[in-house]
């Protein structure tokens, strides 16, 4: 045995093991530490996803990057905003709307501020074509952006003929500038919501969200020439839509906006949007529809009655009556119901039994969404 190389060996200090017995200590501490805040943080991700199914990467990757093109048409934005600023939003709140609606637009913003939005994970933008009036200036479209950086305006005219540009540029802005949302809600400006139990309508929803909204079926062309809506058989030779979705509202995935979008090059344009889009487009790319016709009302009566009584309202959508309060007053009620969690209606508080309508009102309230074109 190598006495001499024994004799080297020293036993540490109580001092040296005292300080080597804490350090192993503290790391074990941080490593049990650590952990519990990732898994914390997985918990708090896991929460904070409430709006159902995360699209696949590979369901992506679907449509060109090229945004200089939109149909036929050299495209630019005359206004842009950034999709994503300090948060990255889950839900892409698109709401159609005309150059001079400039009321219907703050009725928007005073009933769902976006800092409100901002905490529900939404981001909220207007889209605009350019005025063929002097209704507004452009300089005032311009100072109200500039107040509420909400508005996308492209560089092509306002017109009902020109309302599936408009319609597709708001898709594909929300696919090339928002990041990983998950899901776009389109709107038009003149349509009410109820905007916390749609979101808690959307949270318990047990499918895998498709093309969400108010399902139209059966819609014969209309071929009377005197008609605002006339379709000559040139632009569409079918005598039926194929099934689509009222442009009102209604809600679409990621994935399935790619899938879509994917299709604008071969499907020729077609100039009433909601046909186009979720009718023509969605049957060339596969993506079926999800019918949630039992959440809408035609008639802003009805709005107005469903909020009369501390009950919670189960209408979601509905028509705005040319009243550009009612979404402040509808808001205003579906934030107290959110906070003091109001009972649901009775069947003796029902609507059809509380509410009487006006004798000469039509079937459909005023509006351009397709349930009132296309009946």
């Amino acid at each position: 045995m190598n006495f001499e190389r024994l004799k080297l060996f020293r036993f540490p200090s109580a001092k040296l093991v005292t300080v080597t017995l804490t350090i192993i200590c503290v790391n074990i501490f941080l490593l049990i530490f650590l952990d519990n805040v990732l898994n914390s943080q997985n918990l708090r991700q896991t929460v904070a996803e409430p709006y159902g199914f995360l699209p696949k990467q590979s369901d992506l990757d679907l449509t060109d990057k090229n945004f200089t093109k939109l149909f036929d048409l050299d495209f630019r934005f005359v206004i842009n905003n950034d999709c994503k600023t300090d948060f990255q939003p889950r839900v892409i709140w698109i709401i159609t709307s005309y150059f001079s609606h400039v009321e219907l637009r703050s009725a928007s913003r005073r009933s769902y501020p976006a800092s409100l939005l901002r905490e529900l994970g939404i981001r909220r933008v207007f889209l605009l074509a350019r005025s063929k009036k002097n209704e507004i200036s452009q300089n005032a479209v311009l100072h109200e952006n500039s107040r509420y950086n909400d508005l996308v305006q492209g560089d092509f005219m306002e017109d009902y003929r020109n309302l599936t540009y408009k319609h597709v540029m708001g898709l594909k802005w929300a696919v090339h500038s928002c990041g990983q949302f998950q899901y776009i809600m389109k709107m038009d400006d003149d349509i009410v919501i109820n905007l916390y139990e749609l979101l808690s309508f959307l949270k318990s929803y047990k499918e895998e969200v498709n093309l969400l909204g108010y399902v139209m079926t059966h819609m014969e062309v209309i071929r009377r020439d005197a008609n605002k809506w006339f379709v000559k058989n040139a632009e569409f030779p079918e005598s039926e839509y194929p099934p689509f979705l009222s442009g009102w509202l209604y809600i679409l995935s990621r994935s399935a906006a790619f899938k879509l979008l994917s299709f604008t090059r071969s499907v020729p344009y077609f100039w009433i949007d909601d046909v186009y889009v979720t009718g023509l487009l969605a049957r060339k790319a596969g993506v079926s529809h999800q019918m949630m016709n039992s959440k809408f009302t035609t008639d802003y009566h009805y709005v107005r009655c469903c909020f009369k009584y501390e009950f919670a309202c189960d209408i979601l959508v509905g028509p705005n009556g040319g009243d550009n309060n009612l979404q402040v007053e509808f808001a205003e009620h579906s934030e107290k119901c959110q906070a003091q969690q109001c009972p649901p209606r009775p069947s003796n508080f029902s609507v059809q039994n509380r509410c009487v309508l006006p004798f000469e009102l039509k079937l459909l309230a005023a509006g351009k969404a397709s349930v009132d074109v296309l009946i």
